[in-house]
């Protein structure tokens, strides 16, 4: 029986690897302009850890309640947004046609891929596009703490909401024509009307500077379709749920549409 152990073992071994190749390999031909895609970047790690990384790096992995969780502080700020309950800024009138978002792990794996290189600079990836979505938006925020531990649930949430509140510097005079404004890039990907999904990951590790150690955290949303299309609407202004496909809303969250 010793052999045909081996012989099975050998031959999923086999399998995993030419599933692997043909992952790397889908990516690799979905290239933007002269950027290599992500995942093909970060083909020689596998998407794993760099290996400044270090032993005690740890991939953040969500379950479906986390994931849940994740989905429902996004729909949740989308659809009071859409009810023009915003007063913040110059107040943020109600939307007729924002989507509720659903979760996409695809987008997912390519925000993992990114975020396991272990880099505190909220630096954004060149290209991140999928067969579905040609343009994807991304969201990002780390932070850095002496702590024994980390509350990722607890900084997850900080991280989303700190998104949100760029609200405050966004004129809604903007909302139906997209002008450069680097303070407000994270609040618009987050209510963007016609993005439909969202992925989101984190990792962690921990450096040495002296006497001190540092754990950090890294966390990043990927989004399809992409928002923050300069001289584009942020979403369309009117009555909330108005212009959704066939008067579809979502069940919970019922000024978003379901699409």
């Amino acid at each position: 029986m010793l052999p045909t152990r081996i012989f099975v073992v050998s031959a999923l071994a086999v399998l995993a690897e030419v599933i692997q190749c043909d992952v790397f390999d889908k990516y690799c031909g979905l290239g933007c302009n002269d950027e290599v895609h992500t995942v093909c970047l970060r083909r020689n790690q596998s998407c794993g850890p760099d290996p400044e990384c270090g032993a005690e790096f740890r991939k953040v992995k969500f379950s479906e309640p986390e994931k849940k969780f994740i989905l429902d502080i996004h729909n949740h700020l989308r659809n009071y947004v859409a009810n023009g309950i915003e007063r913040r800024g110059t107040g943020q009138p109600p939307a007729s046609n924002i989507n509720a978002l659903t979760y996409n792990e695809e987008l997912e794996f390519i925000a993992q891929c990114w975020v396991n290189r272990c880099r505190r600079e909220l630096a954004h990836d060149k290209c991140r596009k999928t067969s579905t979505f040609p343009l994807v938006g991304q969201n990002l925020a780390s932070v850095s703490t002496t702590s024994r531990n980390i509350d990722i649930v607890k900084e997850v949430r900080r991280m989303i909401t700190g998104w949100y509140e760029e609200v405050t510097m966004f004129n809604s005079t903007d909302i139906k024509d997209i002008k450069p404004d680097g303070r407000v890039g994270h609040y618009l990907q987050l209510v963007w009307a016609t993005t439909r999904m969202v992925g989101c990951a984190a990792s962690t590790w921990t450096t040495v500077e002296g006497r001190t150690k540092w754990r950090h955290l890294m966390f990043a949303c990927n989004y399809g379709p992409a928002g923050n299309i300069l001289n584009t609407a942020v979403y369309e202004v009117g009555k909330p749920g108005a212009k959704c496909l066939g008067g579809k809303r979502h069940p919970m969250y019922r000024s978003l549409c379901v699409y």
